[in-house]
């Protein structure tokens, strides 16, 4: 990996946690065969759906992750922080046998996708990372708000042994993991969660 990505991102309902300790975090295709709770955008979430990437399988059959979890979808669901934490994903999983990554979210039209070996310098990490992607020129706001979603796509799911953790935004939520049967580290992050 490169720059400073030290793990990646998945934001999740708290809701969902005990099925993610059981079955880990599912595709989007593997997930609606279980009870769970949707945070996702739908009409984001209809346009995933009929996406295919150059493996040829469509979206909705990799669970995604993010390289930077303080991004616009986090900030559309910033009202629900004591319902919403951020599991913490060992950056390993970007190694396993067909994932891909995108240098934005994965629905627009606008994102490329790359195999493992093609990522090198491929994905703009400075626009990845930086904390406000607004600008007063139109076509780079939109543009820096898809690329601050660049993600990493894991065929079918993402096995629980590579959940390392979870950032919390309140006492509330981490409470809430806990009675939901969350038993690994758990750190205090408002800033992600634009608190």
């Amino acid at each position: 990996m490169e720059h400073k990505i030290k793990e990646l991102y998945s934001i999740m309902p708290i809701q969902n946690i005990p099925s993610i300790m059981t079955h880990g975090i599912l595709s989007h295709k593997l997930a609606t065969q279980l009870s769970h709770t949707d945070i996702s955008m739908q009409e984001v979430q209809e346009r995933r759906g009929q996406k295919k990437i150059p493996s040829g399988l469509y979206l909705h059959e990799y669970a995604n992750l993010y390289f930077c979890a303080r991004n616009p979808m986090m900030y559309s669901r910033k009202e629900k922080v004591d319902a919403t934490c951020v599991l913490r994903i060992d950056v390993n999983v970007a190694w396993l046998d067909g994932v891909f990554a995108c240098d934005g979210n994965a629905s627009s039209d606008y994102t490329r996708f790359y195999k493992q070996e093609e990522w090198h310098g491929k994905l703009n990490f400075s626009v990845i990372f930086m904390d406000d992607w607004r600008s007063m020129d139109t076509y780079q706001y939109w543009d820096q708000k898809r690329q601050k979603c660049a993600e990493i796509l894991v065929p079918d799911s993402v096995a629980i042994n590579y959940i390392t953790g979870a950032y919390i935004g309140s006492s509330i939520a981490e409470e809430s993991l806990r009675i939901n049967g969350f038993e690994m580290d758990i750190e205090e992050n408002k800033h992600i969660f634009f608190l």
